[in-house]
C-alpha cells in the first residue's frame, strides 16, 4: 500500500478513536463534576436565601421591639395594669369577661366603649406606624398583663386574648419570649401574615405584649421571583409538613411537597442529595429558616384555622426548598459535547484529505531515494543524490550520499569519534551530572569519569559497586534511596530522588539520580541506567533565597505592626484630649478627627489581616467602619443602621477616599438628624454596578436647614466631601427626602 494512502487511513482511524474517547471521557467527566458543582451550588443557595428570609424576619422583630419600647406604650400599660392589680383575681377575671362580651357584642366602631381602645395616644402611635409603611402591616394591638386589649388599631373580634394560643406562648409562663403566630392567610390584610409577638418588659417582668401582623406575601413572592430571574432552579418556601408557602406561579398554601421530599428536609439541617421524582432525577437542596425552629428565645406556630385567617401553622418550621431537574442541569454539557464532538469529525476530515494530498507530495522524493538506494546496494558508489531540501528528505538524501562516501572509506574516521567521547565528557563536567550502568543480571556496574568526580574518588583505586554506592549516601537517606530504587525495578514506575552523600572527609552533598529499567520479554529486569547530577550549589541558593524571602516578609510585617499602633496612640490621644475639653465645638472638632483617623486605621487594619495589599474588601471595612461610628454616640442607642454593602474587593486609595466620605456623612447625621429624638433609621447602601460604585445613606430625621445649599456651604466636612469627590472623579449630592439623602457615585 502506497504512503498517502497509510498516511490516510491512519489520520481517519486516529480521529476515530480520538473522537470517541474524548467525547466520552468528556462527557462522563464533566457531568460528574457538574453534577457535584450544581448540587453545591443549590445546598449555598439554599441555606443563603434561608439566611436572608432569617434576617428579614429579624429585622422586623427588632422593629416590633422597637414599637414595644415607645414610652407612650409603657404608659398605657402601667395605667391599665395599675387599675386591673387593684381588685381581686376573680373580680378581675369577671370584669375582664364582662368586658370582653360587651366587646363583642357591640357592632358600632363610634360607639364611646370601642372607641376608648381605638382613639388614644398609644392607638395613635401604633396608627401612626402603618401610615410610615403602608400596606406592610395588618392589625397592631397591645394588651396588658392580664391579656386585656387597652388600644389597636383596627376593632379585632375578641377584646380578652390571655387564652390564645399566641399570648401564651409569648407570654412563656412569665419568662417572655418572641413568638411569630405563622397566621396562613389573613383577611385583615388579604394576605400572607406573620404575627409578631414581643413581650414589654419593665424591671425584668412582663407588663404587657405588643401584636404585631406584618403582610409577608409581597416579601416572599419578591424573593421567589428575584431568585428566579437569576437562576434555573425552582425555589419553594415550605412548613415542615410540605405545604408551600410560596412558589412562582402558585397561590400560597394552594399546593404541598412530593411526599418524598417532606421526610428529607424535616432533619432542620442544611443538605442536597439527588432524588427520583416520578422517574426523573432531580437534584434537591434544602435549609431551614432558623428562627422558625422553636426554642427559649423564640416561639414559632400558629393555630391551623381561627376567626379571621385560614391555613395557620400548627407547630412546623419553615424551609427553603429548591429543586433542578437533571436532564436542565446536563443540558450545557450536552450542548457543549455535540459541539466537540462535531469540530473533532471535520478536523478529522479535512486532516485525512490533507493527508492525502500531502503523502502524495512527499513521496515522490522518497521513492526516488529508496530507488537511488537500491542501485547502491547492488554496488554502484558512484552514484550521488540530488535532492536539495532544506528538510528531512533532505537530510535524507545528504545521508545517503554520506553513506556512500563511508562505504568508499570502509569505516568512520577514529578522530571523529574521540572529538564526540571528549565533548560528552567536558558537557557532563560542566554540568556536575554522570551516568551509570548497572548490569541486573551480573551485579556490575560502570560509572563515567564525572561520577568519580562527584564521589571524589580515583577510578583506580575503587571498583564500582551497588554497595559502594549505598555506602557514600548519608545514613539518614540510606534505607529510603534503597527502597526507592527496589520499588522501582519492581513496579517499574519513574525514578528520580533527591538524597545526600557523604564523601570520606566528611563533606554533604546532595544529588538529583534519575534512572530507568529496561525489560525482557518476560517482564524480568535486565538493566539499569541512570544519570547523576550534583545540585549542591542550587539547593544553597534556593536555601538562601528562601532566608532572604523570609526576612523580608518579618520586616513588612514589622511595619505594619507600627503603622498600626501609631493609628492606635493618634486615635487614644485624640480621645483623651476630647474627655479634656469642655467647649462642644473642639470636643465636635477632635471627635471627627479622630472618626476620620479611625476610618484609615480600619482600612490599615484589613490590609495587615489580608495577604493582598492593594486592594481591601469593602463590606469588611465598611461594616467596622460603621459600627466603631456608631459606638461614638452612645446616646443613640436607639438609631438603627441598616447595611446593605456589596461583598466586593476595591483599591486601597478608593478605599480611605470612600471611608472618610462615610465617616463624614455617617457623624452629622448622629449628631445633627435625630435632634429631640431618641430612636431613627439610617439605612447605608454600597452598590457595585457595571461602571460605578454607588454610596446611598438615607436618614428618617428632620432633614436638612430650610434654603440648605451645598454649594455656598464653608464646613470643613463638606469641603472634605467635595475634594475626596473629586479624587475619586465622581457625583455627590444631598437632598431632603423623607429626612436626608446623600448619594455618592464615582466610576470603578
Amino acid at each position: 500500500m502506497k504512503i498517502q494512502y497509510k498516511a490516510s487511513i491512519i489520520m481517519i482511524s486516529l480521529g476515530i478513536v480520538v473522537i470517541l474517547s474524548t467525547t466520552f471521557v468528556f462527557s462522563y467527566l464533566n457531568k460528574r463534576t457538574s453534577l457535584q458543582e450544581e448540587l453545591r451550588n443549590i445546598k449555598n443557595l439554599s441555606y443563603e436565601t434561608a439566611h436572608h428570609l432569617d434576617l428579614h424576619l429579624n429585622t422586623n422583630i427588632e422593629v416590633s421591639r422597637a414599637f414595644a419600647e415607645a414610652p407612650v406604650i409603657k404608659e398605657a400599660l402601667t395605667t391599665s395594669n395599675n387599675e386591673f392589680e387593684s381588685i381581686s383575681k376573680p373580680e378581675r377575671l369577671k370584669k375582664i369577661e364582662t368586658l370582653n362580651k360587651q366587646w363583642m357584642e357591640t357592632d358600632n366602631t363610634s360607639d364611646p366603649f370601642i372607641q376608648k381602645r381605638l382613639d388614644n395616644p398609644s392607638a395613635d402611635f401604633l396608627k401612626s406606624q402603618q401610615i410610615i409603611s403602608p400596606g406592610q402591616y395588618g392589625e397592631i394591638f397591645l394588651t396588658n398583663k392580664f391579656g386585656l386589649m387597652i388600644s389597636s388599631t383596627g376593632k379585632l373580634t375578641t377584646l380578652a386574648h390571655s387564652h390564645k394560643y399566641w399570648w401564651k406562648s409569648c407570654y412563656y409562663n412569665g419568662k417572655g419570649r418572641i413568638f411569630l403566630d405563622d397566621r396562613g392567610f389573613d383577611d385583615s390584610v388579604n394576605g400572607y401574615v406573620l404575627g409578631i409577638v414581643v413581650p414589654i418588659y419593665d424591671n425584668n417582668e412582663i407588663i404587657g405584649i405588643i401584636k404585631n401582623n406584618i403582610n409577608l406575601e409581597e416579601v416572599l413572592y419578591k424573593m421567589i421571583y428575584n431568585f428566579d430571574t437569576n437562576y434555573k432552579t425552582k425555589i419553594q418556601i415550605v412548613r415542615s409538613n410540605g405545604l408551600v408557602i410560596a412558589e412562582k406561579g402558585k397561590e400560597p398554601l394552594s399546593t404541598s411537597l412530593d411526599e418524598i421530599i417532606i421526610p428529607i428536609i424535616g432533619v432542620n439541617t442544611t443538605g442536597s442529595e439527588i432524588i427520583e421524582i416520578q422517574n426523573t432525577k432531580t437534584l434537591l437542596a434544602w435549609s431551614p429558616v432558623q428562627i422558625s425552629l422553636n426554642s427559649d428565645l423564640h416561639g414559632f406556630g400558629g393555630s391551623n384555622v381561627s376567626i379571621d385567617h385560614s391555613l395557620g401553622n400548627v407547630n412546623e418550621s419553615w424551609h427553603i426548598v429548591l429543586s433542578l431537574d437533571e436532564n436542565i442541569a446536563f443540558a450545557d454539557v450536552n450542548r457543549t459535547t455535540r459541539l466537540i464532538m462535531i469540530t473533532e469529525i471535520l478536523f478529522t476530515i479535512i486532516s485525512s484529505v490533507f493527508a492525502l494530498l500531502m503523502g502524495k507530495w512527499f513521496s515522490k522524493p522518497i521513492i526516488n531515494l529508496a530507488n537511488l538506494a537500491d542501485k547502491i546496494g547492488k554496488g554502484n558508489l558512484d552514484l550521488k543524490a540530488n535532492i536539495k531540501m532544506k528538510d528531512e528528505i533532505g537530510i535524507l538524501s545528504a545521508s545517503i550520499n554520506k553513506m556512500t562516501n563511508n562505504l568508499k572509506r570502509t569505516m568512520a574516521s577514529r578522530d571523529e569519534l574521540s572529538k564526540e567521547i571528549k565533548l560528552r565528557k567536558e558537557a557532563e563536567k560542566i554540568a556536575h551530572l554522570g551516568s551509570w550502568e548497572l548490569d541486573l543480571i551480573n551485579n556490575k556496574l560502570q560509572w563515567s569519569d564525572e561520577i568519580y568526580n562527584i564521589y571524589e574518588l580515583n577510578p583506580e583505586d575503587v571498583n564500582p559497586a551497588y554497595e559502594l554506592f549505598l555506602q557514600h549516601i548519608h545514613p539518614e537517606d540510606r534505607e529510603f534511596v534503597n527502597e526507592s530504587y527496589t520499588n522501582f525495578v519492581e513496579s517499574k514506575t519513574p525514578y528520580d530522588i533527591v538524597h545526600r552523600i557523604i564523601l570520606k572527609d566528611g563533606t554533604i552533598k546532595i544529588i538529583n539520580e534519575r534512572c530507568k529499567t529496561i525489560y525482557s520479554d518476560n517482564g524480568s529486569s535486565i538493566r539499569s541506567v541512570g544519570t547523576v547530577q550534583d545540585i549542591t550549589k542550587q539547593k544553597q541558593m534556593e536555601d538562601e533565597l528562601a532566608r532572604q524571602l523570609k526576612e523580608k516578609e518579618i520586616i513588612l510585617q514589622e511595619t505594619h505592626h507600627r503603622m498600626k499602633n501609631n493609628f492606635a496612640s493618634i486615635g487614644s490621644l485624640l480621645q483623651l484630649q476630647s474627655s479634656s475639653l469642655t467647649n462642644p465645638e473642639a470636643i465636635s472638632a477632635v471627635q471627627d478627627a479622630y472618626g476620620r483617623v479611625n476610618s484609615m486605621s480600619k482600612l490599615y487594619e484589613n490590609m495587615l489581616l489580608d495577604s493582598n495589599y492593594k486592594e481591601s474588601s469593602v463590606k469588611d471595612y465598611m461594616g467596622k467602619l460603621i459600627d466603631d461610628i456608631s459606638n461614638l454616640f452612645l446616646n443613640k442607642k436607639n438609631i438603627v443602621i441598616e447595611q446593605n454593602i456589596n461583598d466586593f474587593n476595591l483599591n486601597s486609595k478608593d478605599l480611605v477616599a470612600l471611608g472618610i466620605i462615610l465617616n463624614e456623612l455617617l457623624t452629622n447625621i448622629m449628631k445633627y438628624a435625630f435632634a429631640g429624638r431618641d430612636s431613627g433609621l439610617i439605612d447605608i447602601m454600597i452598590e457595585k454596578n457595571v461602571n460605578d460604585i454607588t454610596l446611598t445613606i438615607q436618614d428618617n430625621g428632620i432633614g436638612l436647614p430650610e434654603g440648605f445649599n451645598i454649594n455656598t456651604q464653608t464646613g470643613f466636612g463638606l469641603q472634605l466631601i467635595n475634594m475626596l469627590t473629586e479624587q475619586l472623579r465622581g457625583n455627590f449630592k444631598i437632598e431632603s427626602k423623607n429626612g436626608t439623602l446623600s448619594t455618592l457615585e464615582f466610576p470603578i
